[in-house]
């Protein structure tokens, strides 16, 4: 028994997924656009990264960095 596709059938099915995939990278810039806007609201510094990635950074956790000495820098009666 012969499938039930007609070349226009299978045509159509190509382009609508071929669309689809088409259409990914724009929704995924568009989402890490509005990840962007959202942590420069908060006041986070953002770093594109390569291929697209992103690092998001709280510039208050600068200020904490002094505050508690690293554990390699420390004995048992302090730091070194």
């Amino acid at each position: 028994m012969a499938p039930n596709h007609t070349p226009s059938t299978a045509r159509s099915a190509r382009r609508a997924l071929l669309g689809a995939v088409r259409a990914v990278p724009g929704r995924v810039a568009a989402g890490l656009a509005a990840q962007d806007t959202a942590a420069r609201a908060r006041g986070w510094a953002v770093t594109v990264r390569r291929a697209g990635g992103r690092a998001y950074r709280d510039p208050r956790f600068n200020r904490l960095a002094g505050t508690h000495p690293h554990p390699e820098t420390t004995t048992a009666r302090g730091v070194r």
